[in-house]
């Protein structure tokens, strides 16, 4: 038998016998010795199924017995209990039950009520897993491929205030030309005043 099994087992019987142990719900005693009522307590309250136990506990110089015996004879014990000497019974039926020893004639009486509730135990809910939802995943919408311009934009090339246009060359080719034909306007101004007036003087 593999350990599996053999723990198995000992759950089975455990489970078997701790109810069983559990029904023995109480355990009632009763001290039998001289002195006005040998019974002590002389009268008992127990449940169904519970157990009394009488127990011989004289302490006197000379042996003194005592006996216990129901008045209907559901119950007996020997017919001389020594010192220190026990009787137990399990009383199985509610009612009230008189009992006596029969060599000194005292009494008592055992009162059997209902039996004791059982506590039942409580299943423990086994957990289940949760399932958590899993996000899905969002469908993007597609990039849209950016124009590269503007389909109400102007081709037409804008004039800035020296004349030039914007989509022309570039600032720097520009100044330059504006510079050279500057100064061929210049060359030729001045050669037409040179040759019209200084000249002739």
């Amino acid at each position: 038998m593999n350990r599996f099994a053999r723990l198995l087992s000992a759950v089975a019987i455990a489970a078997i016998v701790l109810p069983a142990a559990g029904a023995r719900a109480a355990e009632t005693d009763v001290s039998i010795k001289s002195g006005g009522n040998e019974f002590h307590p002389a009268e008992i309250v127990v449940h169904v199924g519970d157990f009394v136990r009488w127990t011989n506990d004289d302490r006197t110089l000379f042996q003194t017995d005592h006996n216990v015996m129901a008045d209907d004879g559901s119950f007996s014990s020997k017919q001389r209990m020594k010192q220190g000497s026990t009787f137990e019974f399990q009383f199985n039926t509610a009612g009230t039950f008189s009992y006596h020893c029969t060599i000194h004639g005292w009494g008592g009486t055992v009162v059997v009520i209902a039996s004791r509730p059982t506590r039942s135990a409580t299943p423990t809910p086994t957990p289940t897993a949760s399932r958590s939802a899993r996000p899905k995943a969002s469908r993007s919408a597609k990039a849209s491929p950016t124009p590269d311009a503007s389909p109400d934009a102007s081709t037409t090339p804008s004039i800035d205030a020296s004349g030039v246009g914007s989509n022309g060359p570039s600032s720097a080719g520009t100044i330059l030309s504006i510079a050279l034909v500057s100064i061929a306007v210049l060359i030729g101004l001045g050669y037409f005043v040179y040759v019209r007036f200084l000249r002739e003087l």
